[in-house]
């Protein structure tokens, strides 16, 4: 698009100074054209960044995902939640569900269905008991 804009300021430029003397006009479009590649590069470099940092999709409320998953019968409560995106559009998710039931296949295929309206398409799952102590638990003793 960038080369299409630059062949049009110079036609532009190219009939209006047939007519008219005006040299600014050149520099004038090309310091437009280049404000708008430069907003463009911005806009890329700031998604390209997000997705290499790994950092939550914008596009996925965290705290409507996690009233959904706690929703679904037989979970208590949900910690330790990563998510974030392999290219902007497909989102992964890990987790650590308290369960008060031992139909893990079910409450897994339950988790999944709830993952995939938000375009998660890969979710790791850890089921726990209640009471149980995590051992992804990183905080130092006292």
């Amino acid at each position: 698009m960038e080369d299409v804009l630059g062949w049009v300021s110079v036609l532009i430029v190219s009939i209006v100074m047939l007519f008219i003397d005006l040299p600014m006009l050149d520099t004038l479009l090309s310091m437009g054209i280049s404000i708008w590649v430069l907003t463009n590069v911005w806009k890329n470099l700031h998604a390209v960044f997000r997705i290499m940092l790994q950092s939550v999709p914008e596009d996925i409320p965290v705290d409507e995902l996690t009233r959904k998953l706690t929703e679904i019968e037989g979970i208590r409560s949900i910690h330790d939640m990563h998510l974030w995106s392999l290219d902007g559009e497909s989102h992964v998710m890990t987790l650590h569900a308290v369960t008060s039931g031992t139909n893990f296949h079910q409450l897994k295929e339950e988790i999944q269905a709830v993952a995939r309206q938000y375009h998660i398409i890969h979710t790791t799952i850890e089921f726990e008991e209640p009471g149980e102590k995590c051992l992804c638990d990183t905080s130092l003793p006292e």
